[in-house]
């Protein structure tokens, strides 16, 4: 699995710095943007990793 030190990068000479994903001018931000517009409100943490029956949330 890939470090965030890996997969992210910060130059100033790239979108002023903005955090981005290597090798793109995307910022990071637009993926968590994304992912909060498209996850429901009522979700949160202790939503993740959950199964069917399961009483304890897997480890993330």
């Amino acid at each position: 699995m890939a470090t965030a030190a890996r997969v992210i990068h910060s130059d100033p000479d790239i979108l002023g710095g903005t955090p981005v994903f290597v090798g793109t001018r995307v910022p990071m931000k637009t993926l968590l943007d994304y992912h909060n517009s498209t996850t429901p409100q009522t979700c949160n943490l202790s939503c993740l990793g959950k199964t069917a029956g399961s009483k304890n949330p897997a480890r993330i």
